[in-house]
């Protein structure tokens, strides 16, 4: 048997250093020589074994638990209680890993194998479903690693990205076990919206808890900016060493995670710019398919007797296996081989899900929607009861429990409010047919019976904003402001902006004024900005003074706090005060700041400080650092750094990196290192590239490209390395620069072959060249092979160029279709080149179809190029066309407004003036 833990924190503090102290003396070594050992201040390490100072940080255990060779989670174990982190009361979120249901967690029950000869396995139900063996794969190490690093004592987050059905949340659940006898809780956000759910209580995740967040996208995509709000205080919770360790897992598919992390285009909103910061070097792919390892592996489970591996081994021959036992081969056949009017509500419902609306689609709308999905003789051969019975078909189960279209109820306990009211039946769609739907239906626009069905039925305002933001992007103008009115009268109005800046990027700045101001005296403070934006600075503050007053009454923090810094610059500071205290009353941490800069500014000294003071024990670290930042931008350096070290004491890593940049500017080299050695060693790697960079300039290129590479490792800008390399190379230094490259693609660097293979034609080692051309194709990355395409192309080599574009695009490069359809123009063959800009748009790549369109109408061939806009219409991708609008004026009026100045009809005819 293990020994006890300690309850007490005083005898769980007193038993961590006895242990700390037995290991060092052990190891024999003295408290100076663990210091250099663990990378540790001596500061830091004197407070560790020091029975009057404070308890130590987590990650400060973890370093000494390496050096002394001693268990770190038991040692963690007692840091957390010691440091009164475990078993705080009521007010934590979650139970214990142990008592959850994996299926609760939205596990797929999985085939089971057949009990009769010549039948296919059923999926079980909920109570008796078991889950088959599981097969580890590569990106099970990567779970495994970070895994490990939590029971340690650090934090982290890992997002799970791959198609439906390919084992993600599985691989979750999995990862999750051995904290299970440690004592772990485990939290999944639900009810009664995901969104609402996490928003409201991750503020009370405490230590020692994984925060599970399976279809991410309901998370860091809910509407209303609630999805950046949640990204945000994700970050927060990751960085705040006082609620350390937690462990934040999380699913998506390739196509979400591909919209969050992209740089957004010029001209367009930054929808996700939390997001995209919270996923950096967070996301782990899986594949689709087993590799060869996992094939055998799983044979060898079937060999010891696993029946449902057995079965799925014996049913696909792709690799396949973890869609096969969701059940996907046989949903997909049910969809194929389905009557008509169950076709067009499972089509219907595929649109639906495509084009933004919510999981719960109500029978109603998919009732109405599903009449032009049906031809003129299917719907006149359809009994009277074809709805009943369609919707009996699409909801029948392929197995078991897993239908095409699963009828679903809210629970009236999650949502009182329908006590009043009747529940409404809805259907969910089965989740690979959503995904095979978004591939399969891309290039189709729904018919006019989904737009009328969605604007008579749907009622949900998010899915009224989501569907009339997917109108606008698919240029059906008219639709687009019927659906966001609707949207707009139920409480979002955010399709009213966006249908607003589709004009006013058209020049249409009445239309554009008319729908902001429509928006902002229904609150919505984006359309306020646009509108004194477009109004012009002064005069539009002063005209739309009075809605930002309306937006403040209302409750909207943003406007007050707009209002209390507009008081504060025309003098009125006891009214600015007012202010500010009614948006700190309303939950700003913005309106703290706010405040105590006031009170800085007018001599309130001893108020600032207080404040600063309630921050600091109130951990309040977000304040402080606005605050800060503020200071910062201001030019009062000395206040900033004061701040910062506040902010560092009440438990903000960003504040530590913050305050080493401004040391570092400072010219306090010696004290930047150290504030960056601590900022690395609390989690934050992008300081790792300050170090990098002081090494290069400092004289020491060998730390400074060890540095470098492990920046990279922690998804640091790739150009760290790159620079480097070509300092080297500019300079003569071949060698060098062939090193830091090699070293780089090492560790994945997918421009590094390019890199290399310039670096050794330049230097007339043409067989060096070829080998890493060769060695490149044969790896078949996809990314890297593009980069070789693009580096023969600036060389002037196209024939080269085409073929590793050829290559790339046989490895599943959608830049690559485009490029080489660039360059079959450029040669003249417009017939391949337009065959492979219509491929790059399916991929989801308009740019070359819109270059093609673009040159068709300055040539006069306004078929073909109206061809051209449809198809990029059709897609959704008709942003593409405003946002170039915004950065080119007067292109957006030569192409499709040209065509059809009000937009298209659902058939794609031209709308009459609405």
């Amino acid at each position: 048997m293990g020994t006890p833990t300690p309850q007490d924190p005083a005898t769980a503090h007193a038993e961590l250093r006895s242990l700390l102290d037995n290991g060092r003396l052990d190891k024999r070594l003295a408290k100076g020589q663990v210091h250099g050992l663990a990378s540790l201040s001596r500061t830091v390490v004197s407070e560790a074994f020091n029975s009057t100072s404070k308890v130590p940080s987590s990650e400060t255990v973890q370093a000494l638990a390496d050096v002394l060779g001693l268990d770190p989670v038991r040692l963690q174990e007692l840091r957390a209680i010691a440091a009164r982190e475990v078993n705080q009361g009521p007010t934590g979120v979650g139970r214990p890993i142990t008592e959850w249901d994996p299926h609760d967690l939205e596990i797929h029950p999985a085939v089971q194998a057949p009990q009769r000869p010549g039948t296919t396995g059923d999926v079980a139900d909920r109570s008796s479903a078991r889950l088959p063996g599981y097969v580890r794969r590569a990106h099970d190490d990567r779970l495994a690693d970070l895994i490990q690093a939590a029971a340690g004592g650090r934090s982290g987050m890992a997002v799970l990205a791959g198609s439906s059905s390919t084992g993600k949340t599985r691989a979750c659940w999995e990862a999750v076990q051995p904290l299970a006898p440690l004592g772990w809780q485990l939290w999944h956000p639900f009810d009664p919206t995901r969104a609402e759910a996490a928003l409201t209580d991750l503020k009370h995740v405490r230590p020692r808890t994984v925060v599970w967040l399976n279809e991410a996208q309901h998370y860091l995509d809910a509407p209303t900016g609630l999805g950046e709000r949640i990204a945000a205080a994700l970050h927060s919770l990751l960085t705040d060493t006082g609620r350390s360790p937690v462990l934040v897992l999380g699913t998506l598919w390739h196509e979400y995670t591909s919209t969050y992390t992209a740089i957004p285009n010029p001209g367009d909103k930054d929808r996700h710019a939390q997001v995209r910061e919270l996923l950096a070097g967070r996301v782990i792919s899986v594949p689709a398919s087993f590799d060869e390892a996992a094939i055998n592996t799983a044979k060898n489970m079937a060999d010891a007797g696993d029946k449902q591996i057995t079965h799925a081994l014996d049913s696909v021959s792709d690799g396949h296996l973890t869609q096969f036992l969701a059940g996907a081969p046989e949903l997909l056949q049910r969809y194929r081989t389905a009557s008509p009017g169950q076709r067009a509500f499972l089509q219907v419902a595929m649109d639906a899900r495509r084009l933004g609306v919510g999981l719960q689609l109500p029978a109603g709308f998919l009732t109405q929607a599903a009449e032009d999905y049906l031809t003129d003789e299917e719907f006149n051969s359809l009994g009277d009861n074809w709805v009943e019975q369609a919707l009996a078909e699409a909801s029948t189960t392929v197995h078991g429990s897993l239908a095409p279209l699963r009828r679903i109820r809210p629970r009236r306990s999650s949502h009182p409010q329908l006590e009043e009211t009747p529940t409404r039946l809805a259907y969910r769609l089965a989740d690979y047919l959503e995904q095979f739907g978004h591939h399969e239906r891309y290039l189709l626009c729904p018919p006019l019976s989904f737009w009328e069905a969605a604007h008579n039925h749907l009622t949900n305002p998010d899915d009224l904003a989501a569907l009339s933001r997917s109108a606008v992007h698919r240029y059906r103008l008219a639709w687009a402001y019927r659906i966001g009115r609707a949207a707009a009268n139920s409480g979002n109005t955010e399709a009213l902006v966006t249908l607003g800046q589709l004009y006013e990027s058209d020049e249409d700045t009445e239309k554009a004024k008319a729908l902001y101001l429509e928006a902002s005296q229904l609150g919505d403070i984006e359309a306020i900005n646009s509108l004194e934006e477009l109004l012009e600075n002064s005069k539009g503050e002063k005209a739309t003074q009075h809605l930002r007053q309306q937006a403040s009454e209302s409750g909207n923090i943003e406007s007050t706090i707009y209002l209390a810094n507009q008081s504060e610059h025309e003098g009125d500071s006891e009214g600015a005060e007012k202010l500010y205290r009614q948006a700190i009353e309303a939950g700003s941490t913005e309106a703290i700041a706010g405040i105590a800069t006031l009170y800085e500014r007018v001599g309130k000294k001893h108020d600032a400080e207080k404040l600063y003071r309630n921050m600091i024990n109130d951990r309040n670290y977000e304040a402080l650092l606005l605050t800060a930042g503020e200071r910062e931008r201001k030019g009062d350096i000395e206040s900033a750094e004061r701040l910062y070290r506040h902010a560092i004491e009440a438990g903000s890593t960003e504040a530590i990196t913050n305050l080493a940049f401004l040391r570092h500017s400072a010219g306090d080299t010696e004290e930047a290192e150290n504030l960056a050695q601590q900022a690395l060693e609390s989690g934050d790697t992008s300081i790792v590239g300050l170090l990098a960079i002081r090494c290069e300039h400092t004289g020491d290129p060998e730390e400074a490209e060890r540095l470098a590479l492990q920046a990279f490792k922690s998804n640091y800008p790739l150009v760290l390395w790159w620079l480097f390399a070509k300092q080297r190379k500019d300079a003569g230094n071949t060698k060098g620069a062939e090193r830091i490259a090699t070293k780089a693609l090492e560790v994945g660097a997918t421009s590094a072959p390019a890199f290399l293979a310039d670096l050794y034609e330049n230097s007339g080692d043409t067989a060096g060249a070829l080998r890493i051309t060769l060695e490149t194709i044969e790896s078949g990355s996809a990314e890297s092979i593009f980069h070789l395409a693009s580096q023969r192309k600036m060389a002037g080599d196209t024939e080269g160029a085409e073929k590793l574009y050829r290559h790339a695009i046989e490895a599943g490069s959608t830049e690559a279709i485009t490029s080489l359809a660039f360059l079959r123009h450029s040669a003249g063959d417009t017939e391949e080149a337009e065959n492979l800009a219509q491929q790059a748009l399916i991929a989801g790549d308009p740019d070359a179809i819109r270059y093609l369109a673009e040159h068709h109408t300055k040539e006069g061939r306004r078929q073909k190029s109206e061809w051209m806009y449809k198809k990029i219409a059709d897609s959704g991708n008709v942003r593409i066309l405003y946002i170039i609008s915004a950065a080119k004026k007067g292109y957006f009026n030569n192409g499709m407004k040209a065509l059809w100045p009000n937009g298209l009809n659902p058939d794609g005819t031209p709308t009459t003036p609405f």
